[in-house]
This record gives C-alpha cells, sequence and structure tokens, in this order.
C-alpha cells in the first residue's frame, strides 16, 4: 500500500486530473454522432436510476447500514474534511452502476449459456431434486431452477444443430439463439 501511495495512486489530486482527462474524452464522444449514443442513454438511465435510489437513503437515514448506499454515505460523511478521501457521491454512484451492471451482466450470460445447454443435452433436464438449501441462496440456481421446472427447452422446428462456440467479449458469451421454452 506504501508503494500505491507513493506513486499517487488513490490520492485525490492524481484522481481528479484523471477524472478531467476521462470527462474530455467522454464529451468527445458524446459530441459525436454514432450508434455509440445509445450506451450514454443506458450509462443516462443507470446513474439516475442510483442517484434517485442514493435520494431515497438519505431521506430515510436508517440507523443501521442495510446496503453499500448507506455503507458509502456514512464513509462520506466521516470523511467529509479529509482532501484525500476519494469517498464522494460521484464515486458512489459510479461504483454501485459498476456493481449492478457486472451483476446483471454475469448473470444475463450464465443463463443464455444453461439455456443453450439444455437445448443441446435435453436428457439432463425436468429433475426436480433440490441440491440443496445452501445453493438455493444462490441467485442462477434460484432462477435456473424456476425455469426448469416452469419449461422443457429445446430446439425450434428445423433446427438441427446449435453453435457452442462463444463470442469474445468482456466476458465469453455465447452465440445468438433461438430456443422453444414449451410449459411442462
Amino acid at each position: 500500500m506504501t508503494v500505491i501511495r507513493s506513486l499517487a495512486l488513490g490520492k485525490n489530486n492524481l484522481e481528479h486530473q484523471i477524472q478531467t482527462e476521462a470527462c474530455h474524452l467522454v464529451d468527445t464522444f458524446a459530441n459525436t454522432k454514432g450508434p455509440h449514443q445509445k450506451v450514454f442513454a443506458y450509462n443516462d438511465f443507470m446513474h439516475n436510476l442510483v442517484k434517485n435510489e442514493v435520494q431515497t437513503h438519505e431521506r430515510q437515514k436508517a440507523g443501521e447500514p442495510r446496503d453499500l448506499i448507506d455503507f458509502y454515505l456514512i464513509q462520506i460523511t466521516k470523511t467529509k474534511d479529509d482532501p484525500t478521501s476519494t469517498f464522494n457521491k460521484d464515486n458512489m454512484v459510479q461504483t454501485v452502476v459498476d456493481l449492478l451492471l457486472g451483476g446483471t451482466e454475469t448473470t444475463s450470460t450464465t443463463l443464455l449459456w444453461a439455456l443453450l445447454y439444455m437445448v443441446q443435452y435435453p436428457e439432463i433436464q425436468g429433475h426436480r431434486v433440490c441440491l440443496g438449501e445452501q445453493m438455493a441462496r444462490v441467485e442462477l440456481f434460484i432462477i435456473f431452477t424456476n425455469l426448469l421446472r416452469s419449461f422443457t427447452f429445446q430446439l425450434p422446428e428445423g433446427v438441427k444443430e446449435i453453435n457452442l462456440d462463444y463470442i469474445l467479449g468482456a466476458i465469453l458469451q455465447p452465440h445468438p439463439y433461438k430456443l422453444c421454452a414449451i410449459p411442462r
């Protein structure tokens, strides 16, 4: 940590310089027409969503912290007189947005892969055996088992094979595919 601090990482002045340069880059992109404008619209939506949630938290002022926003607000208050602190509302909003998007992307991509494998290997579906209460707490397990309880997944009529290769991106994603979800 001492080495990182000596390199000025995590200090407010360097962070401010980086933030300034990033803002210039964002402004350049924002003022250039193109398909990337959709990204800015989604970004604005997510930031506004989190900002509204922060305002709700500030109005409610819970005694005990309930979530990341409450903990972050406490840290902002504790470090408000520290000029080197990076605990501020802008960083909080960005952190929460990053966590929401990361979790959502991971969950949806995992479900895409799981459903793809269900149509490729239908013999492993329809088992209503619970792998245990501990696993039931995991978000993907709950979502996926509910899907399997409600539907049998198969390829659409006329489709004979599927592509199990991946698309390289931020995470490995399956190629787009169609499937039929038949109610049980």
